[in-house]
């Protein structure tokens, strides 16, 4: 159909410059490898989550808010969905290397370049001094996405202790 290009950064014959078609045409060759990249986790991520949701559903404090007289919605927002979440983030969290290591073979696959092609050419050349600070920049970027989960996590826990002192300062505040 040749709605998207199969590969490379850009289109073959332009120059690389600060301009919105240049830009526009890179979003355009991206779009295949992000798709590839995304859906490759996504059929994994849905049937956990729908697993967690199940798991979560026989749970006493669910069965707490159903006879409370909660409704439907408010339930699945603040009762499964914020405790199915915990261990998908976690697992999300865990995935992120792989994530890199897919990007490595998407960027062979599409003829990228990028990190995964300079690693794969300093393997083929026994450029060891490349090869180490490429595996370095890789374990500083995954561990500050870590970073980043970790800081995210106690806004998403309902029962993390930094979210009830929160809770408990604004409801006195309030008062």
């Amino acid at each position: 159909m040749k709605v998207f290009p199969l590969g490379g950064a850009y289109s073959i014959g332009t120059v690389p410059s600060q301009t919105i078609e240049f830009y526009a045409d890179v979003l355009r060759h991206m779009i295949l490898p992000a798709i590839a990249l995304i859906f490759g986790r996504w059929g994994g991520w849905v049937l956990s989550m729908r697993g967690m949701g199940i798991t979560i559903q026989g749970e006493d404090y669910v069965n707490f808010a159903e006879h409370k007289g909660l409704g439907a919605y408010t339930i699945f927002k603040d009762y499964y969905l914020r405790n199915a979440m915990l261990p998908q983030v976690t697992g999300f969290a865990l995935a992120l290397g792989s994530v890199i290591t897919s990007g490595i073979i998407i960027e062979q696959l599409f003829a990228l370049p990028g990190i995964g092609t300079a690693l794969i050419d300093a393997i083929k050349f026994n450029d060891f001094l490349a090869i180490y600070g490429i595996v370095l920049f890789i374990t500083i970027a995954v561990a500050s996405l870590m970073v980043m989960v970790e800081l995210l996590y106690p806004l998403i826990d309902p029962a993390h202790p930094s979210r009830l002192i929160i809770m408990t300062t604004a409801t006195a505040t309030m008062k």
